[in-house]
């Protein structure tokens, strides 16, 4: 006979046995995951537990906003890390407003941010010439290159951006500071 397990019950189980380990008197999981603020991270967790199968929310959970906005800072860092690199060593500028255009869809999702904002606003006022300076002729064999003006503008702004996020404002972490805090305490 096969005994089907469900891999939440299981690692509930883990947990359960985790708990064993800590001095006595030994907490229950849900009173352990609420003091130590795990159950606000990770509701979902808490609501498996409790009613012993997953359970649609109402609401999200901050972690949940939490990757997402990991992710947007991993992908405006990595993408002006790209288009540095690729200003700097391609001998054509060919993609570059098609690049600056995806960074500044990405600056968009910080929006309230002011570091970045003005940033967003120096690509609005930069985007035409860019686009244009990068436009081929048909029939042209010339690679398309930035002029100096613009170049530099393109490196001070990919330099600002990974600066910015490398320190990481307390204006670009606000929405992850739970989870922050709460890794902090480990």
């Amino acid at each position: 006979m096969v005994c089907l397990i469900h891999p939440g019950t299981e690692l509930v189980e883990r947990m359960k046995e985790c708990l064993t380990h800590l001095p006595e008197p030994t907490p229950c999981l849900e009173d352990y995951l609420d003091t130590s603020g795990l159950s606000v991270l990770f509701p979902r967790v808490e609501i498996y537990i409790i009613h012993e199968r997953p359970v649609d929310m109402l609401e999200r959970p901050p972690v949940d906003e939490y990757y997402v906005h990991i992710g947007k800072l991993n992908q405006l860092l990595v993408l002006s890390q790209q288009l540095e690199d690729d200003v700097c060593h391609l001998g054509s500028h060919k993609y570059v407003a098609h690049q600056l255009s995806v960074l500044y869809k990405v600056l968009s999702y910080f929006s309230g941010c002011l570091s970045l904002d003005i940033l967003k606003r120096e690509i609005e006022a930069n985007f035409k010439s860019v686009k244009s300076a990068v436009a081929t002729n048909e029939g042209s064999r010339q690679e398309p290159l930035l002029p100096t003006h613009l170049l530099t503008w393109l490196l001070d702004l990919t330099q600002t951006i990974i600066t910015t996020v490398s320190t990481f404002p307390e204006e670009l972490i606000g929405e992850i500071m739970p989870v922050v805090e709460f890794s902090m305490m480990l």
